[in-house]
């Protein structure tokens, strides 16, 4: 039962794509708000 508790590297690397996935829609987000803001500010 303790095994399964222990986390084993494939899965770290999972949860960590998993955050950084995350972290990089959240960075598209605001670069496409920024961007359209900016393209309706120039029209």
């Amino acid at each position: 039962m303790k095994q399964t508790r222990v986390f084993r590297p494939s899965v770290l690397r999972v949860l960590n794509a998993i955050l950084t996935a995350k972290k990089v829609l959240k960075i598209k987000e605001t670069r496409t708000k920024q961007n359209s803001d900016e393209n309706v500010k120039k029209r």
